[in-house]
């Protein structure tokens, strides 16, 4: 994905937002974290797409704030097109193809269950279905039914807020958001009799997240004294509060979940409770202000291999698990099997990126915000 992005603190209404690179690597570890954990080698896969969200969250706002000063029928419409441009030709391609083959060969299995789920970009709800089975193929989408949701619900408030009360009423909203959610997703799940693990998939348990990155999008950090110093202060010391639950607490059983270890147990458990879920988003959000601020850091991920990576990480994780599939029927799940599978993934979504996706983000040209190019 192409980011153009805000340099300096929280931006004004329709102020450009210049593109930084480092982001784009930032989003580069982020799925290979994924990967890793996919190829069952490092269970690190739910940190990588809680930084995914919260740096989505954070890139969002940015855009959203830029272009509050239109009506909002123009804001939505433009927000909604350009989004629709970027996301969707890749999603709705790799669905087809799963449909196709589920009508010619019968897989994957699962598909005639879940085909309402992904078409309608509500997979992170189709746990609390009883007859719900899950698929390599397409279970990793509940992710992106969560980022689309945040989009329908997002852009109003920050429209509505930023118009009657600037941006630090979006700020205070999405501080709100991020207090509140951990707590009533817990209290929900209390309440109904949910799968514990099912309820991990639902977006009240990680719209946190991203409204987390939308709060850094409203804070001025350039403008606060030794802020990159306290933000890497916050990220120790709640780092070592999330590493010593992760040792000493296991994961409860359920029908969708069994840890791969006690690191994978600790993080499920860790993820689960609100004061350790907010944690974590306070760890990425410090990560975040670190690629924004700090400049070493800023130039070791803002190398050419890094960004490149960074900008077809959409489609690395949209196709990355059908060829996780092909490497352990190959029986090549060892751990020097992993570069090969990362340079198959990454070339594969290469090929999307070009042939598929940039025609689609050449013709956003029509729909311009202050962001420039997302």
């Amino acid at each position: 994905m192409s980011e153009e992005l805000e340099t300096s603190s929280g931006p004004e209404p329709d102020r450009k937002i210049p593109y930084q690179p480092a982001l784009d690597g930032f989003r580069a570890i982020a799925v290979c974290l994924v990967l890793l954990d996919h190829f069952f080698l490092v269970p690190l896969g739910y940190l990588g797409v809680k930084a995914f969200f919260v740096l989505s969250g954070y890139l969002i706002t940015l855009i959203l704030l830029s272009t509050t000063s239109s009506p909002f029928p123009t804001f939505a419409r433009v927000f909604y097109q350009r989004r629709a441009m970027r996301i969707f030709p890749l999603y709705y391609s790799y669905i087809a193809v799963l449909g196709v083959t589920y009508l010619l060969l019968h897989k994957p299995e699962g598909m005639a269950g879940n085909w309402p789920y992904l078409v309608s970009y509500t997979a992170n709800f189709a746990p609390l279905d009883p007859q719900w089975r899950a698929s390599a193929f397409f279970a990793h989408l509940w992710s992106l039914a969560t980022e689309e949701q945040f989009y329908i619900v997002w852009p109003p408030v920050v429209w509505l807020m930023a118009r009657t009360g600037g941006v630090r009423r979006v700020g205070a909203a999405a501080a709100v958001a991020t207090v509140l959610l951990p707590v009533s997703h817990v209290l929900l799940v209390d309440a109904v009799d949910i799968d514990p693990v099912a309820a991990q998939w639902l977006p009240t348990r990680h719209f946190d997240a991203l409204t987390g990155g939308a709060l850094l999008a409203c804070i001025p950090i350039r403008q606060i004294p030794h802020a990159l110093r306290w933000t890497w202060g916050m990220a120790l010391v709640v780092g070592s509060a999330l590493v010593v639950a992760a040792l000493v607490n296991t994961a409860p059983a359920s029908a969708h979940f069994e840890p791969l270890g006690p690191l994978d147990a600790g993080l499920y458990h860790v993820s689960s409770t609100p004061l350790g879920n907010t944690g974590l988003n306070l760890v990425f959000i410090a990560a975040v202000v670190t690629c924004v601020l700090h400049q070493p850091t800023a130039r070791a991920l803002g190398r050419p291999v890094l960004v490149w990576m960074g900008k077809v990480s959409y489609g690395t994780y949209v196709l990355h698990y059908p060829l996780g599939i092909l490497w352990q029927r190959a029986g090549w799940t060892h751990s020097l099997g992993f570069p090969f599978y990362l340079l198959a993934a990454f070339a594969l979504a290469g090929a999307s990126y070009y042939l598929l996706e940039r025609p689609f983000l050449r013709m956003k040209r029509a729909y311009p915000t202050g962001s420039g190019s997302r």
